[in-house]
């Protein structure tokens, strides 16, 4: 039995019908289809009635009386189309306020600073400032006094109209859901829905959404000048699919998504670009419109008198006019042009062109008639009225000069609207040359056109002299070029269809729903759906007091940046003084000397924290109490880690009895009452040699990177450019990445290349490996603990998260893992905390409930708890995990061939093989340095996995 066909919701702005007043009629209102060329383009999108059912919902091109419009949303759902009523004064200032007066310059890199508008502060007159505002929809728009002029750089009214675009936004909303079922398809159209998906999404999250611009997308320099720019980008990137006409529209709208919201994209083998935002896939492909070929035709073979007899008047009255004051014998070319009436189409440029055309070809004078037809609009009057003034002036000198008694070289018409059957009647069975502007997208589609720059007068020019003297063949060359090209493929699948096809097959909600859970993070503008692993949800105090409770043996591993302290700026007072207070001032001016950029020694607490404009907050005294009380609990194992430098972790920390620390990124580790640290690296047999040559490089680059600085620590380089231009920061890193591999020898040192900052650290060292020795260590001389809680907040502490979930898998002993991440994103954790102030709050908590419950039983046999077990170890680095990384280290550096170390991908967590000729052995050497004491309680089906995810 087939299937039903699949509804597809095509929202427009403007409903393709036509109405006409009809008092006889239920509603009032005669409504038929429309003939217009866009009109005809969404009639056409689907026409697979098996396949695809269409509904369109949008506005009425008339506005309605509130008593006719329940009789109307009737008989338009008879032609399956679902009305939007809106009220008349938001509906101007949605369309001609916002959308025309603000997005249509815009997008179409138009910038007029303070020029198009009078600025007014906002204690001046409302009344006088909004009146053009609230207009009235009828012939009287199109005149002067209507409207003032474009409002994209008047702050105040562009704030008025913004407010109303985003109501009808989503009033449009309301009207998709009630309309929606399960399974069916969106397809917004055009730029003025660039909201909808925000609101769409929060309501249907199983609905496919897609877009499609039919207008250019800006320049991101031009973009960021929008006030509500990253509005825009974030209500846009919750469309499953994003349209454009060709590359370049995509590309602007990729860098602005790169410098505004730091997203990156990569390619798809179907050919489209992906974009990952909070966890979601947004696919973006690039895709020019195809003609309806078999409608035309049709129009062209059947008998058009009765169905399109204004169309057959106009084309005669075109012919008599061209033909008036002229032999009917002699052969005429004629320059034909249909354009709106507004300066984006440069008809007065197009005039000039043609007078210096005449000029300097006076034997064509007599034969050459250009035929411009100007459709009149009434959302942008301003510029229209100046636009139609222009073209009256030049069309009048130029048929003084040039044209015969009686005659025209410059026929100029204007039309409320032109049809398709018009403009085929016009011009039908009579191929020609066509000469399109450089700035057009369709310059870049149809290359068998003459393409010119509409601002060079003299190109102009040339191109039509080239058009007026091209041979019969050429002209039939590049008219059947363009074609082929715009046709080639309609007699298959319509381009429509072919595009929802491609929608469908990437974007299967039930397969994404399925591997991961959808949460809904921020309100307002600020609204956007985030995707998460399965089973990530929000810490549960109480169920992690109680698991903490019932265990005898736990771990606690805690991060200090971001987890147990938070970060000020130095520019408020709050920070200033922190910053005082842990440096002096010269200290930080020596650091810091121009004169001794490349002498200097940057640290983290100073240095980097400086250049970043933020410094660390000491901790709290009710964190310092927090966590004495947990080290207290002899059955508790507690570790901070960071990658602070020791000294600092001993500043904040030392005074807290039995508290471990793991410093600089896991290169030191140091137990509770020793004052010595210990080293994961041997000193004997592993130097830091690699350290100079690639600091030389890195502080190079740093310099000549605005925003960039580098960080130094004992065992870890560190370049950040998160400050910088994301687009040039890109380009250093992957530079900076190539020159560190020719200069770090393999085995010494790996590069890790991460959003926003590139890594040379010690190979075999970082806080996850650190973590993993701890817990190889309570296992082989101590016990398994029965509950681990690790908390943290950046990409450090991911790798903490993965490897002691690995490690989890294959200890039955351990009872309860409870990982957490601060700030709701993307983690390998399995909970979160929102801030850091939850987090210290389930720490007092567990507290409270350890000190409430602890038995005396538990005190008596204190001298054998678990904590005291740990404490008794002489050493954590034993000699043989020493030995065990060095070969581990050793294998690395053979295998690799030379070249650096693991990377890790940019854009995902994946291992990068140097050389395809080690790809081969790429999976042996996971497994190889796994084997080892790295993770050795790890089983050996899991190692490989793990490698991936936290060893570099």
């Amino acid at each position: 039995m087939p299937l039903p066909p699949k509804t597809v919701l095509i929202v427009v702005n403007v409903l393709p019908l036509v109405f006409e007043r009809n008092e006889a009629s239920a509603s009032g209102w005669d409504v038929s289809w429309a003939t217009g060329a866009i009109a005809m383009l969404y009639r056409t999108l689907v026409k697979d009635a098996d396949k695809y059912s269409p509904l369109f919902i949008g506005c009425p091109e008339v506005f309605v009386a509130k008593s006719e419009e329940a009789a109307l949303e009737k008989q338009l759902l008879a032609l399956r189309c679902v009305p939007v009523f809106l009220d008349p004064p938001v509906a101007h200032r949605y369309f001609q306020g916002f959308c025309k007066g603000v997005l249509w310059p815009v997008f179409h890199n138009v910038v007029d600073v303070y020029n198009s508008a009078e600025l007014q502060l906002d204690c001046e007159d409302k009344k006088k400032r909004h009146a053009w505002l609230g207009g009235k929809k009828d012939e009287s728009s199109g005149v002067k006094s209507a409207w003032c002029d474009p409002v994209s750089w008047n702050p105040a009214a562009q704030d008025m109209c913004w407010s109303d675009y985003c109501s009808v936004n989503r009033t449009f909303a309301r009207r998709v859901v009630e309309s929606y079922h399960d399974g069916d398809l969106v397809w917004l159209h055009d730029f003025h829905f660039l909201m909808l998906p925000s609101y769409l999404l929060r309501r249907l999250r199983t609905a496919i959404v897609t877009m499609y611009l039919h207008v250019p997308f800006p320049s991101s320099e031009i973009f960021r000048c929008l006030a509500m720019r990253t509005e825009i980008l974030r209500a846009m990137l919750c469309a499953d699919h994003i349209g454009f006409l060709i590359f370049e529209h995509a590309r602007h709208f990729l860098t602005s998504c790169k410098r505004l919201l730091g997203l990156d994209y990569k390619t798809c083998p179907n050919g489209m670009l992906v974009m990952e935002y909070n966890g979601r896939k947004i696919h973006i492909s690039c895709s020019h419109v195809e003609p309806d070929v078999t409608h035309l035709h049709e129009m062209l073979d059947q008998n058009q008198a009765d169905a399109n007899g204004a169309a057959l008047d106009f084309a005669e009255h075109v012919k008599n006019a061209i033909t008036a004051g002229r032999d009917p014998t002699q052969h005429r070319l004629v320059i034909g042009s249909v354009d709106r009436v507004e300066g984006l189409t440069a008809i007065p440029l197009k005039l000039r062109a043609f007078d210096r055309f005449l000029a300097t070809h006076p034997e064509k004078r007599g034969s050459v008639v250009l035929v411009q037809i100007g459709i009149a609009l009434d959302s942008r009057p301003n510029d229209y009225h100046r636009t139609r003034e222009y073209v009256l002036k030049f069309t009048e000198e130029i048929n003084r000069r040039y044209a015969p008694p009686g005659g025209v070289v410059v026929y100029f018409e204007e039309k409320r609207k032109t049809t398709c059957a018009e403009r085929v009647i016009l011009w039908h069975r009579s191929f020609g040359i066509m000469i399109v502007s450089e700035f057009s997208a369709y310059s870049r589609i149809l290359s068998g056109s003459l393409a010119v720059n509409p601002w060079k007068t003299d190109d102009m020019a040339a191109a039509f002299a080239k058009a007026c003297s091209m041979s019969y063949y050429e002209k039939h060359n590049r008219f059947y070029m363009n074609y082929k090209f715009l046709v080639g493929r309609s007699d298959a699948t319509p381009w429509g269809e072919r595009l929802l096809a491609d929608i469908e097959a990437v974007t299967d909600k039930t397969q994404d729903a399925s591997s991961g859970e959808v949460v809904q993070v921020g309100f307002g503008f600020d609204f956007r759906v985030m995707r998460f692993e399965s089973g990530f949800v929000s810490l549960d105090v109480d169920d992690l007091v109680k698991k903490s409770t019932n265990a005898s043996r736990r771990l606690f591993i805690l991060d200090y940046g971001g987890t147990l302290s938070s970060t000020a700026s130095i520019l408020d007072e709050e920070g200033a003084q922190y910053s005082y207070r842990g440096e002096c001032a010269d200290q930080v001016l020596q650091t810091f000397d121009v004169s001794d950029r490349y002498g200097g020694e940057c640290t983290v607490q100073s240095a980097a924290r400086y250049i970043d404009g933020k410094v660390r907050k000491p901790i709290s005294d009710e964190t310092r109490a927090n966590l004495k009380t947990l080290c207290a609990d002899p059955c508790n194992i507690v570790f901070v880690t960071s990658n602070t430098q020791r000294a600092a972790l001993e500043t904040q920390f030392g005074s807290i009895p039995n508290l471990n620390l793991i410093a600089e990124n896991g290169l030191f580790i140091r137990k509770a009452g020793k004052g010595d640290w210990e080293c994961v690296c041997d000193d004997d047999k592993r130097t830091f040699d690699w350290k100079d040559d690639a600091k030389r490089v890195m502080r190079a680059y740093a310099a000549r990177t605005n925003g960039s600085f580098l960080v130094e620590n004992a065992a870890s380089l560190l370049y950040d450019y998160r400050n910088s231009d994301q687009e040039y920061g890109e380009i250093q890193s992957l530079e900076l990445c190539a020159q560190l591999r020719h200069i770090v020898e393999s085995g010494e040192a790996t590069i890790n290349r991460a959003k926003g900052y590139v890594e040379v650290h010690q190979s075999g060292v970082s806080k996850a490996v650190a973590v993993s020795l701890v817990l190889k260590v309570l296992k082989e001389q101590v016990d398994v603990p029965e509950f681990v809680l690790v908390v943290g907040d950046d990409e450090s502490d991911e790798k903490v998260f993965q490897a002691v979930h690995a490690f989890a898998e294959n200890e039955p002993k351990l009872e309860h893992v409870v990982t957490c991440t601060v700030g709701k994103k993307p983690s390998s954790a399995k909970c979160y905390v929102d801030n850091i102030t939850d987090i210290l709050t389930a720490l007092h908590a567990i507290g409270v409930r350890l000190r409430l419950t602890r038995s005396r039983i538990r005190l008596f046999q204190q001298p054998r708890t678990y904590c005291r077990q740990f404490l008794k170890l002489k050493c954590l680095v034993s000699k043989e995990f020493l030995q065990s990384l060095d070969r581990e280290m050793r294998s690395l550096s053979m295998l690799s061939n030379g070249s650096t170390t693991v990377t890790l991908s940019p854009d995902t967590d994946e291992l990068l093989c140097p050389h395809e000729a080690a790809s081969a052995n790429w999976a042996a050497l996971g497994a190889a340095v796994l084997a080892g004491c790295v993770l050795g309680a790890v089983a050996a089906s899991q190692r490989h996995r793990v490698l991936r995810r936290f060893f570099t």
